[in-house]
């Protein structure tokens, strides 16, 4: 089930039963330029298998800047709480999704029950950011 944001960015919402259960959002990498297919369904699917709902954030379909993602992120975070089948949310983020997730957990820790960060892009320090992510992201 998909829902599609204001800005055209979507969830893939991929609820396992009609159950309560967790949920764990998936956030792909891809230099926040694009949503990478191999950090996707691929890392729903094995959430999917071990019992949780999933949902993926397609957070690239528009290339929203900072704080603007920020902003969507959490209202994707406030519509999966919503939801009568989800418990608790988790996310788990890869690369420049990692740092979205690293952000939202910060910022909206209320909301979240734990957090995965998986090669974050974690600092805009020269001598250490990937640089195109940081840019595209501003």
């Amino acid at each position: 089930m998909k829902k599609i944001m204001n800005s055209k960015n979507f969830i893939d919402l991929k609820l396992i039963d009609n159950q309560q259960r967790d949920l764990v959002l998936v956030l792909p990498g891809g230099g926040y330029s694009r949503t990478s297919d191999r950090e996707a369904d691929p890392v729903a699917n094995i959430f999917n298998n071990a019992g949780f709902h999933t949902a993926i954030y397609y957070y690239r379909e528009n290339l929203l800047l900072y704080p603007e993602l920020q902003k969507e992120g959490h209202d994707v975070i406030k519509y999966l709480n919503d939801l009568d089948s989800i418990k608790d949310i988790y996310l788990i983020g890869f690369s420049a999704g990692g740092h979205l997730a690293g952000i939202l957990m910060t910022k909206f820790y209320e909301d979240i029950k734990g957090t995965i960060l998986a090669y974050p892009v974690i600092t805009s320090d020269l001598k250490f950011s990937h640089q195109g992510s940081i840019n595209n992201l501003l």
